[in-house]
């Protein structure tokens, strides 16, 4: 929670936070040490690991690796130690198989050449067709996909939609699916020191971005006040503005012809969450599912923007929403 507003400068106030998770505490401040302090005289608190001191500059939470990069300046968040950790248990339950993991991969997506022709195709978890895992084999891949996604929470979103089209099929798994997550393992393995830059940069929009036509006639009701939350605090600090880019494959499943909604979430110029799943319905083109991916998109630009406005951020003007369908950019503006 917001503690209360600290006097920053003459003219700017902003919100102190704790951030708590089971024993675990991060606190955000200008002085984070004074926030620690408080804490310590009230309750006990254990040495960090290796240090003997009670609180440290974060290096880790939640598994995630974070530090300042660009001289001190940016935070960035990586997922290399967790990767590490993964992989050994990968190697480990391959040994007990007398099986190596693949040599580091260079795309997450296997590929493979079709002996009767000379080009390259792409796997396809919707066409595998080879045999059923047992029991055993079955239990392993789904822990897999639950150590995938974790990593892909970590910021890991390279293999957040081939993590996603694997997880379809956590109940009734078939050879290739295990082969297909272990070939992203290898692909990690070759690329577990990726970062994810938290640039507090506000991006420039384009000038043709924000249509400016009078649509009070026919909406005559529309106001963002009516969601504005009724406890929100006082928005202290810089603001910040909300970016959502937002896609759909037209019938990416090919078993089924449901498409898969793609949606990156960014908060100025940093990256704050991905949402890759598959949509719940069939489309007939791909107006359709781009409207679907729209419309989560804008479910979670209200979850979003709710979220800073409580925990007192303001946030400058609307969000911006990318779609690459000039269709449901004109239907959605309308």
């Amino acid at each position: 929670e917001a503690l209360h507003a600290n006097n920053y400068s003459d003219s700017d106030y902003y919100y102190e936070y704790i951030c708590t998770y089971v024993d675990d505490i991060l606190a955000i401040s200008e002085d984070p040490d004074a926030i620690m302090k408080t804490i310590s005289d009230t309750f006990t608190l254990k040495d960090v690991k290796g240090t003997g001191e009670k609180w440290e500059t974060p290096t880790a939470y939640l598994g995630a690796d974070i530090g300042l990069y660009r001289n001190n300046k940016i935070w960035c968040m990586g997922a290399q130690t967790y990767i590490d950790g993964a992989l050994k248990t990968v190697q480990n339950k391959l040994k007990t198989k007398n099986l190596i993991l693949q040599k580091a991969a260079k795309e997450p997506l296997p590929w493979y050449i079709d002996p009767k022709n000379p080009c390259k195709y792409e796997y396809r978890p919707d066409l595998d067709v080879s045999d059923f895992l047992d029991k055993n084999d079955t239990n392993w891949f789904q822990q897999l996909i639950g150590i995938l996604n974790w990593i892909v929470e970590l910021g890991r979103i390279d293999i957040h939609n081939l993590v996603a089209r694997l997880s379809a099929y956590l109940a009734a798994p078939r050879v290739g699916h295990l082969k297909a997550a272990l070939h992203i393992f290898s692909y990690l393995k070759g690329s577990n020191n990726k970062l994810i830059e938290f640039d507090p940069e506000m991006p420039e929009l384009p000038q043709n971005f924000l249509d400016h036509s009078n649509w009070t006639e026919f909406y005559p009701d529309a106001a963002e006040i009516n969601e504005l939350p009724s406890k929100m605090p006082q928005p202290l600090g810089n603001p910040v503005r909300v970016t959502c880019f937002v896609d759909a494959d037209h019938a990416g499943d090919r078993a089924t012809r449901r498409s898969y909604t793609g949606i990156i979430m960014m908060i100025n110029k940093a990256f704050v969450s991905s949402f890759s799943k598959r949509q719940n319905t069939v489309e007939a083109a791909s107006f359709g599912s781009e409207i679907i991916a729209a419309r989560i998109a804008k479910e979670k630009i209200q979850a979003l923007t709710y979220k800073l406005r409580m925990l007192g951020i303001p946030i400058a003007g609307p969000a911006c929403m990318y779609v690459d369908n000039d269709s449901v950019v004109k239907s959605v503006s309308t």
